[in-house]
């Protein structure tokens, strides 16, 4: 999208919706300034989007609407994920995935695995290559296929660490696949 016209609105929203919206308002506009500052960042977490997405999780709390909250804890752990914290990242995703599945929200499930598989990976757990599975097995399942090539990738990954180079080649061949079809490529 249009890169400068969502740092612009970010600007031009920022007064009032700290001084006049209400708890839902204020941590939807953290999470659109969290965005707002990865991508224009190329996706690298500055201290910015982590201090918005902070900001976010505060006042989806004060809200007290679990699915607020659950959100904006996802983004918050997302941050984390592709950020300076991946350990800290998986914990809070974990929390998030039980929440998510508790709440019955499926699609944010798939997300919240997804990228508890990236901060997994990131941290080289054990646990990495079984996060993936779980990610691309719910994409599939729920049609989110942006999310299933995630999942692939982050098993291509695995695999490859463990010097099986023909699964971990057919799983990133895959990812690309689903990738070059007109969604975001995965650059993390």
């Amino acid at each position: 999208g249009d890169l400068p016209a969502l740092a612009e609105l970010v600007e031009r929203v920022r007064g009032p919706a700290e001084q006049y919206g209400t708890s839902i308002q204020r941590a939807h506009f953290h999470y659109v300034a969290s965005l707002s500052a990865l991508r224009q960042g190329r996706y690298r977490a500055s201290s910015e989007a982590l201090a918005h997405a902070d900001r976010s999780v505060f006042a989806a709390r004060e809200s007290k609407n679990p699915l607020e909250t659950a959100l904006a804890l996802f983004h918050l752990g997302f941050v984390h994920a592709i950020g300076e914290d991946p350990a800290q990242a998986a914990v809070m995703l974990q929390v998030v995935a039980e929440e998510a599945f508790r709440l019955g929200d499926m699609p944010l499930l798939v997300r919240v695995e997804a990228y508890r598989s990236v901060a997994l990976r990131r941290i080289e757990s054990q646990g990495a290559e079984p996060a993936a599975r779980r990610a691309l097995e719910l994409a599939e399942r729920y049609g989110m296929p942006h999310y299933a090539a995630v999942g692939r990738a982050n098993l291509g990954w695995c695999r490859l660490q463990a010097g099986v180079l023909e699964e971990a080649e057919r799983y990133l061949a895959e990812a690309l696949e689903t990738w070059g079809k007109n969604l975001p490529v995965y650059p993390f």
